[in-house]
């Protein structure tokens, strides 16, 4: 570490002391609606039902439940409603999810409202959603913004924190990597692999990184909200300081102690790469032979594989216009890696890229799994990596081949349950990936969809419920 970064780190510390480690109020200010949503044959919470708050016949706002069956609603999220009119109106929230009934709505008056600024606020209860038999569950996954659709993703992932993950993992890793670079949030999906972890994205603007904030924005995003409930040990950063600022660093280091905190990062994304691959590579229990290479300019083939490179623990190396640098190649060979599977087409890896590794590692070890777009290249990924992995169709994914945003942390959901992540249209189900769904149809329990109906339209969720045989 060298001296200016040093100093910098200890200037940041001693003002970080002198905050109390408090957490802040309500993410977005007062709640003033609230309520739960309970499956009525089990009695279990329902995640992934759609709340609609209605005030006469205008829709005013829209949220999901989160892991545990609970919605809200804060003053931002129906701010649209005019000031004057805001303390009169009468609202009901209208509960729904497809696979179940819809439940009874009720109503509440923003008189009644207590002003207590820690409050439930309206209280609306508990709702009862009933399964309906032989119809396949839709389940989106998402927030407000990409940030707070992979908080949502990690509740999926880890509904009871890290001390009960699905690998029991002694020690509970929490990997950090910027929701503003896909680059950095997808090479996470390597290194989180390796520690069983989640991925949380930081980047959201004014983050008080469990401190109390003075800023304009004074309900800001706050990933150490998340990164408490799922109480890690350790903490692995993934970019450079540009990516994921210092004071997270630093507050990291307060919180959980100086060492359990690492940084991955290079001068660009591909030293960041480099530095993911070579700690994946070292921290393996099993040593891998199988590295995989994708281009580092555009984000949809290593969103496509980030459920597959999380399941099996794969090293990632990005490649440029240019070709992949020799140095990656150099680290792939003294890491032990003797066979390389390049993800995408050679419009995203050029044919020259492919003859220098098979220069290097010989040609029968080096693969291609591409299609003709994005979409082909996906319903490959999905092939291979039931022929070679056994992952399934069990919980399938779909998330946006257009926006990557929503998606980016998506990899240890899937990975962590062996199900597969597909890309589609926002707008529709690409041809080849409906037939992968109407093929398999009957392994399906659940259809995921990793961001909320701006990233992929409610359109589709209606099709795929069509190509389900619902």
């Amino acid at each position: 570490m060298n001296r200016a970064r040093l100093v910098r780190l200890m200037l940041i510390f001693v003002f970080s002391l002198a905050l109390l480690p408090v957490a802040p109020a309500a993410a977005y200010g007062p709640v003033l609606f609230s309520g739960s949503v309970l499956d009525a044959g089990s009695g279990d919470p329902l995640p992934y039902a759609t709340v609609r708050l209605f005030t006469g016949a205008n829709l005013i706002a829209e949220t999901t439940t989160d892991q545990w069956g609970r919605f809200s609603f804060d003053y931002d999220s129906i701010s649209r409603v005019p000031w004057e009119r805001f303390w009169q109106m009468e609202c009901f929230a209208r509960i729904s999810r497809t696979g179940w009934t819809s439940a009874t709505t009720k109503t509440k008056s923003m008189k009644d409202w207590d002003w207590d600024w820690d409050s439930e606020g309206l209280v609306f209860g508990t709702y009862e959603l009933t399964r309906q038999p032989g119809v396949t569950p839709l389940s989106p996954i998402y927030g407000e913004n990409r940030f707070e659709t992979a908080k949502r993703i990690s509740q999926a992932a880890y509904p009871d924190g890290l001390d009960h993950s699905p690998a029991h993992t002694t020690v509970g890793t929490v990997v950090i990597a910027s929701g503003t670079s896909w680059a950095d949030a997808l090479l996470a999906a390597s290194v989180a692999g390796v520690e069983d972890a989640p991925i949380i994205l930081a980047g959201g603007g004014y983050e008080p990184w469990g401190y109390p904030y003075y800023g304009p924005y004074p309900w800001a995003y706050d990933p150490m909200k998340e990164i408490r409930r799922l109480s890690p040990d350790r903490a692995i950063i993934v970019g450079g300081e540009r990516a994921v600022p210092l004071d997270a660093e630093v507050n990291l280091r307060i919180w959980l102690g100086g060492d359990d905190v690492v940084r991955l990062w290079g001068d660009d994304r591909y030293g960041t790469a480099r530095a993911a691959s070579t700690y994946v590579m070292e921290n393996l229990s099993v040593p891998t032979t199988t590295a995989v290479v994708a281009t580092g300019l555009n984000y949809a083939d290593v969103l496509a594989a980030s459920a597959i490179i999380w399941h099996e623990k794969l090293p990632l190396y990005l490649t440029s216009a240019s070709g992949i640098d020799s140095q990656a190649v150099d680290e792939m060979v003294g890491g032990g890696i003797t066979d390389v599977v390049i993800v995408g087409g050679e419009a995203a890896v050029p044919a020259s890229v492919e003859a220098s590794l098979a220069a290097t590692f010989g040609g029968a070890h080096v693969s291609r799994i591409g299609g003709r777009d994005r979409y082909a290249t996906s319903a490959l990924l999905a092939q291979w990596a039931i022929d070679e992995f056994g992952m399934d169709f069990e919980h399938v994914a779909l998330a946006s081949g257009q926006k990557a945003t929503d998606a980016l942390a998506g990899g240890p959901l899937q990975g962590g349950s062996g199900s597969l992540l597909l890309l589609t249209r926002r707008d529709g189900v690409p041809p080849v990936i409906a037939e992968l769904l109407a093929d398999n149809a009957a392994e399906i329990e659940e259809v995921r969809f990793l961001g909320g109906p701006r990233a992929v339209y409610k359109s589709v969720w209606t099709q795929v419920r069509e190509l389900m045989g619902d």
